[in-house]
């Protein structure tokens, strides 16, 4: 924490001559700690919404092993999924942290329990949630931890506040820019329910167009990692 501009560490303590039942020249025990981007949504439609979402601020801002924490705006939405309960405040935070997925979810569960969070309602009203979008690039498959979260693409009220903090940051999964999944949503959202024939040719066309930038970025990141063949003569 006293070494701003140090990303990650490694330390390895060796011990020559160890008592084990082999010839060894020693053992070793390593360690690496490293500075992880992770981005929160976070949301609040019942009881004192804003007290519950100035709560969330302070304690995330304030967890121990962080730093670098930002803030979008906070919006007002429609609920999402289960539609018979109150609109939503919305935003999203980011914060760089040392700990791993599961210890960083495990403290915003501690801070959602202080908001005395109740799961009842699958999408239902809620205190306080505090939910892990994004950990640096990570993907997982992990029962408990999904990341990127599952419905990061399909929640206007999170892809807006996500692309005031990273409106030029790439989804690790779809390698598309945040801020050209949001644009592509909320037009797609606008032509709903339209059945002229041109419009649907307009939606074709912002269609392919979307399909040709995500080629664009695949085809960048092959080259960057140089997983490519060359002809052979």
């Amino acid at each position: 924490m006293q070494f701003p501009l140090i990303k990650e560490v490694e330390i390895e303590v060796k011990k020559p001559w160890a008592p084990v039942l082999m010839h060894v020249d020693y053992t070793s025990v390593k360690i690496k700690r490293s500075w992880h981007k992770v981005y929160i949504g976070v949301g609040s439609n019942l009881g004192e919404r804003e007290e519950y979402m100035k709560l969330a601020k302070e304690k995330v801002s304030a967890l121990p092993d962080t730093k670098n924490f930002k803030s979008a705006s906070i919006i007002e939405t429609e609920p999402y999924g289960y539609t018979e309960q109150g609109k939503f405040l919305n935003t999203v935070y980011s914060i760089e942290t040392l700990d791993t997925p599961a210890e960083f979810l495990d403290k915003l569960h501690q801070i959602e329990n202080e908001a005395e969070r109740k799961r009842e309602i699958h999408w239902g009203p809620r205190t306080l949630d505090l939910d892990i979008l994004l950990y640096d690039d990570l993907v997982t498959e992990d029962e408990e931890i999904t990341i990127p979260h599952p419905d990061l693409t399909k929640r206007l009220f999170v892809l807006e506040p996500l692309c005031e903090l990273a409106p030029r940051g790439i989804h690790p999964l779809e390698r598309r820019r945040y801020s050209d999944i949001f644009r592509g949503f909320k037009r797609k959202m606008r032509n709903k329910g339209s059945s002229s024939g041109m419009d649907k040719e307009i939606r074709k066309v912002d269609d392919v167009r979307d399909d040709i930038t995500k080629i664009d970025y695949e085809i960048a990141e092959l080259f960057e990692k140089k997983e490519w063949d060359l002809p052979q003569n």
